[in-house]
């Protein structure tokens, strides 16, 4: 089980796909962080806590959607047995 992890940790690496996840969580960040004038316009934390949003403007949905996958691709040492980059096997 480690040959496969270890071909898919070089060639990840290989590709700089951490220094490109992190450029673009910044890049969506900064994205929000100008476009929306309020903390209560996001929606995922809203949805997740139960929230009815009846007017959900998708671009700052999808948007925080990839922010939130984004972060947690790039939080892998803080789940399973934290075997490597980019995901535990």
């Amino acid at each position: 089980m480690t040959q496969p992890h270890d071909m898919l940790f070089k060639q990840l690496k290989k590709i700089k796909l951490k220094v490109h996840l992190k450029g673009q969580r910044r890049n969506q960040s900064q994205w929000l962080r100008h476009s929306v004038n309020d903390k209560d316009n996001l929606i995922v934390e809203k949805l997740l806590t139960g929230i009815d949003v009846p007017n959900i403007d998708n671009e700052i949905f999808v948007r925080e959607l990839f922010l939130s996958l984004n972060h947690w691709l790039l939080d892998y040492a803080n789940d399973g047995t934290r075997q490597g980059y980019p995901f535990d096997p």
